[in-house]
């Protein structure tokens, strides 16, 4: 808010308004674009995919009214519900266990931040970000086949009992892309966190230390002369 100038009468309220109302217009003017294509593009789609969801339909010919009969199905039906159920299961690990793994790694590297241990850790965790997705499945279709590094490394030390296509059986199959789909993300995960840790006032963790926490509870780095510069990093 502007403060009057000596001699000059204040702005009518009438103006005050109009003006406020004037610079909300304007606001609205850079935000349509934006929601416009995020209409198009993602509300449109997910309302469309309702609409089907109440359809018998194969895409082609005539749909069917079948209202909620889908939705039933998908809990009555065996090998949908275990569609269901292997989706959840990809979810914890595509996104709680990079969150989990890369929380404890970042209040780790946060601990050790100026050796150089923590700049190679922070280089091959990310390495993952930089590299093709297509070629990484390429890479690691070679490492989990029947005769890919993994099964040569499990027979070399004797496992050779355990052994299998990683990506070809059916108990194995999940787990092994949802291990690839973690080691992707973790590195994301991890480098967000370490940002989010360096804007941490180190004198919370010291609040933290005289109210009994322990090692699990928060980290700090070592006494230091940067000690004042580095913030410290926290896991629950």
């Amino acid at each position: 808010m502007t403060r009057p100038v000596p001699g000059q009468s204040p702005p009518r309220p009438a103006a005050v308004a109009k003006a406020r109302s004037a610079r909300g217009w304007a606001g609205w003017l850079f935000v349509i674009p934006a929601f416009a294509f995020y209409a198009v593009f993602v509300l449109r789609p997910i309302a469309l995919t309702a609409q089907y969801s109440l359809y018998r339909w194969d895409g082609i010919g005539p749909s069917t009214w079948v209202g909620l009969a889908n939705y039933a199905k998908v809990f009555t039906d065996p090998d949908l519900f275990d569609s269901l159920v292997n989706a959840f299961k990809l979810i914890v690990f595509f996104s709680v266990i990079p969150v989990v793994l890369g929380l404890t790694i970042a209040a780790t590297i946060r601990r050790i931040a100026q050796s150089r241990l923590a700049l190679v850790a922070r280089t091959v965790l990310f390495l993952p970000q930089v590299i093709p997705l297509v070629a990484a499945g390429i890479a690691w279709s070679w490492l989990l086949s029947s005769t890919g590094v993994v099964n040569q490394l499990l027979s070399l030390v004797g496992l050779g009992g355990v052994t299998r296509a990683w990506l070809g059986d059916l108990s194995t199959a999940l787990p092994a892309v949802g291990m690839i789909g973690a080691w992707v993300l973790l590195g994301l995960c991890t480098i967000l966190l370490l940002a989010g840790m360096s804007k941490i006032d180190p004198a919370l963790y010291e609040a933290a230390r005289l109210d009994g926490a322990g090692a699990w509870r928060s980290s700090s780095p070592s006494p230091s002369p940067a000690c004042g510069r580095r913030s410290a990093s926290a896991s629950p």
